[in-house]
C-alpha cells in the first residue's frame, strides 16, 4: 500500500510552481529572509514541513495554496 501525505503533495506542487516562475531555492530564501539550506530542508522528501512554512514559501513566491 502506498501512502501519499499532504506534505509530499504540497512539496511537489510547490516545487513545480517555483520552477514555472523561475524562482530558485536561493531566491525564495532571500525573499523569506532565510538561508537556502532552510528551504532545501523544507522541500526535502525526508522531512516534515509545517503548513506555516508552506504558506510562507507560497506567499513569498506569490503562489496560491488551496487545501480542500
Amino acid at each position: 500500500m502506498t501512502v501519499i501525505t499532504y506534505d509530499q503533495v504540497l512539496k511537489e506542487e510547490l516545487k513545480k510552481k517555483l520552477k514555472e516562475k523561475g524562482i530558485t531555492q536561493k531566491k525564495l530564501a532571500e525573499l523569506m529572509g532565510l538561508t537556502q539550506g532552510n528551504i532545501s530542508r523544507a522541500l526535502a522528501p525526508y522531512t516534515q514541513t509545517t503548513l506555516t512554512m508552506f504558506c510562507g514559501m507560497a506567499e513569498a513566491a506569490d503562489i496560491q495554496i488551496k487545501i480542500e
